[in-house]
């Protein structure tokens, strides 16, 4: 026969409403805010193509809205417009038009825009809000199995650690970059959109020229035979930064002391 812990591992995973009833509380999440980013980037599709690398299911947490999000996301990977009535329409076409709320209520989540210009604000606390509702289900599937005294406590340990580990590797990353998203931002790049803050400039003029400066969210490694100049070099790079261009940087160095 199969021990408890056995049947267990089988098990599919806990939902987050499921988490929520064990604890004998309500999941974080933030309704009106989901209502209207799903507003928003039906409204202005420029809005969509600029969050889409991080628009997914799981950000929502009321399944009419997880349904509505999938609909969108399947028109734009399909390069269809995206509006109240095409969403309608593939809703009504995939047989979830009700599952959805219902055209009447689709129409209604415009309403809810407060401005378009809030939509990286309102990304920011879904985001939030689905960590923490990953971290509660992760934790309380690593409770209910702690209890069984037939686990084995290493791999109980592990198993906890991965379960974490993927909470985090899929709030910040997603496994596909849509085309559109990449134009989008490389258009802004190219009319000179001064808006955001885009790269850091190393000093180095013909450097930046070819990389357009440092981008953010990426690792540079700088590579080369001992006594080559590479400290010297990064710290060019700082000093340039921090004096030429007013950019707050920090130094850390493993090999040497700071005189």
């Amino acid at each position: 026969m199969e021990n408890i812990g056995t049947i267990q591992k089988r098990q599919a995973k806990l939902t987050h409403l499921q988490a929520g009833e064990i604890n004998g509380k309500m999941p974080p999440q933030a309704i009106e805010v989901e209502k209207s980013m799903l507003g928003a980037v039906m409204l202005d599709q420029d809005l969509l193509f600029r969050c889409m690398d991080n628009f997914h299911e799981g950000l929502f947490y009321k399944s009419e809205h997880q349904v509505i999000c999938e609909a969108i996301r399947r028109l734009a990977n399909s390069a269809h417009e995206v509006d109240i009535l095409t969403v309608v329409e593939e809703l009504r076409r995939t047989g979830k038009l009700e599952a959805a709320g219902g055209a009447y209520y689709i129409s209604q989540l415009t309403s809810n825009v407060v401005s378009g210009a809030h939509i990286d604000a309102h990304l920011k606390i879904l985001t939030e809000k689905y960590i923490q509702r990953e971290v509660i289900r992760s934790s309380t599937e690593s409770i209910r199995e702690a209890y069984d005294e037939t686990c084995d406590a290493i791999e109980l340990i592990d198993k906890a650690q991965k379960s974490l580990m993927e909470v985090s590797e899929q709030s910040f990353k997603r496994d596909s970059v849509s085309l559109d998203s990449i134009m989008y931002e490389m258009e802004k790049a190219l009319l000179g959109d001064n808006t955001e803050n885009y790269s850091v400039p190393s000093g180095f003029v013909d450097l930046d020229r070819i990389t357009s400066g440092f981008q953010p969210g990426t690792l540079i490694i700088l590579a080369a035979r001992p006594g080559m100049g590479k400290t010297a070099c990064g710290l060019t790079m700082a000093r340039n930064m921090a004096i030429d261009m007013n950019l707050p940087v920090a130094f850390f160095s493993l090999e040497m002391t700071a005189v």
